[in-house]
């Protein structure tokens, strides 16, 4: 009974007194049994302590207890991984505690969306991209592997091994961010484009190593300027020539290089730069697998506008163009050039002397619909009034004694 009345005695005179005591442990990979370095393991009373600390290089910790921490108080230490938080829960009786975890291992990409050292938040997406190379076809192939969304601005994903093959990491912000325009899709480490982008290596799946993603902040000053044009199949690509290709990404920079905007093109293949101030800039785009060369054009206040911007993808290219593109039926052994290709008013025909007559000459639109049907009076070439027509996609057919020759044509 007297032990008792003293032990009452001396828990009555020291839990309304501070102390001092430390926190310590050791991380550990369940899989080596080697400790883990640079794992954060973070220590709360619910109270006046709330913080973090590291483990160093034997994945040993100490976290120092300042002394508002009083006997009887409750102690939380706790870290992340796997997806899973882990957790030990104390009452402090004055002694050091000793508080160790076993993780599940050490394969974990990680890191944060970052600009200019900050972070970025809202939704957002990181993509683990494989990068091989198609012996067969002589290309080079890039597959999404994983995709790790966001919105807090960092990023993480486990894996019990790490993907095979060449890899690439990208960034980019989703259409419901309130800062998607703002800034550029970027690769690992500050890449515009996939072929200068860095591979990553074992290290990079190291709990201990985060790899941050810096996008790039566009800047563009308003003007009256504008630049727009079409992206569409070219020639080697295994498909009809002409055809517009949608979801393809344009990058615009200044001709010193500085982000000024981005943009995919449409389901008609159409893309448009508005409010731009005068100026050279460089337009090119980042499709995956081709060599993706700089455009350079300048708009002035006497050409403020420029609308005939051509972008072709073929076989190995994804490259842009100001002229205007002559588009044959069936090849280069086709006798009819038509151009220029996009066209603004006129559409030039050459080569029809080289047709059988009678030749007929019909505009449709996309749903087969007749539009106009133009008179041929002979000769090789000929002009086609399309002023009164809204830009889109068109298809020229010529008729001839023994075949129907169709054409697109882009407005």
């Amino acid at each position: 009974m007297k032990k008792c009345i003293l032990l009452s005695l001396f828990l009555s005179l020291f839990c309304g007194y501070a102390f001092s005591a430390t926190v310590s442990g050791r991380i550990i990979d369940a899989v080596s049994g080697s400790g883990v370095s640079g794992v954060k393991v973070h220590v709360t009373d619910f109270g006046t302590v709330n913080d973090s600390v590291t483990t160093n290089t034997t994945g040993n910790y100490t976290y120092t207890l300042d002394s508002l921490v009083f006997i009887g108080d409750s102690i939380l230490t706790y870290t992340t991984n796997c997806g899973v938080r882990l957790q030990n829960y104390y009452l402090f009786t004055g002694s050091n505690i000793v508080s160790n975890f076993t993780i599940c291992g050490g394969i974990e990409i990680h890191g944060s969306i970052l600009s200019a050292g900050n972070l970025i938040t809202g939704p957002a997406s990181v993509l683990l991209i494989r990068k091989e190379y198609d012996s067969l076809h002589s290309d080079t192939v890039l597959t999404i592997v994983d995709s790790m969304n966001t919105s807090n601005g960092n990023y993480s994903k486990y894996y019990t091994a790490i993907p095979a093959g060449t890899l690439l990491l990208k960034a980019v912000l989703l259409s419901g961010n309130t800062q998607f325009a703002s800034y550029l899709p970027i690769y690992d480490t500050n890449s515009q484009v996939w072929n200068n982008a860095r591979t990553l290596s074992n290290i990079h799946f190291q709990p201990s190593v985060s790899t941050n993603l810096s996008l790039i902040k566009t800047v563009n000053p308003p003007g009256t300027g504008s630049l727009s044009g079409v992206v569409q199949v070219g020639a080697n690509k295994g498909t009809a020539i002409g055809d517009p290709i949608s979801g393809r990404i344009l990058i615009l920079t200044t001709s010193a290089g500085q982000a000024v905007a981005y943009t995919f093109s449409n389901s008609s293949g159409q893309f448009s730069f508005p409010n731009l101030a005068f100026g050279t800039y460089k337009i090119y785009g980042d499709t995956w697998g081709k060599f993706n060369p700089a455009l350079t054009i300048t708009i002035t206040n006497y050409k403020p506008d420029l609308s005939n911007i051509l972008f072709e993808e073929n076989d190995t290219y994804f490259r842009g163009s100001l002229k205007g593109v002559g588009v044959r039926g069936e090849g280069p052994s086709d006798p009819v050039l038509l151009f220029p290709n996009p066209v603004a008013n006129e559409l030039h025909i050459k080569g029809l002397s080289n047709l059988k007559a009678p030749i007929s000459i019909q505009l449709y639109d996309l749903t087969g619909r007749s539009l106009i049907q133009y008179p041929y009076n002979g000769g090789d070439e000929m002009l086609l009034p399309l002023d009164q027509f809204p830009g889109g996609y068109y298809i020229l057919e010529l008729g001839t004694a023994d075949e129907k020759k169709r054409y697109k044509v882009i407005k």
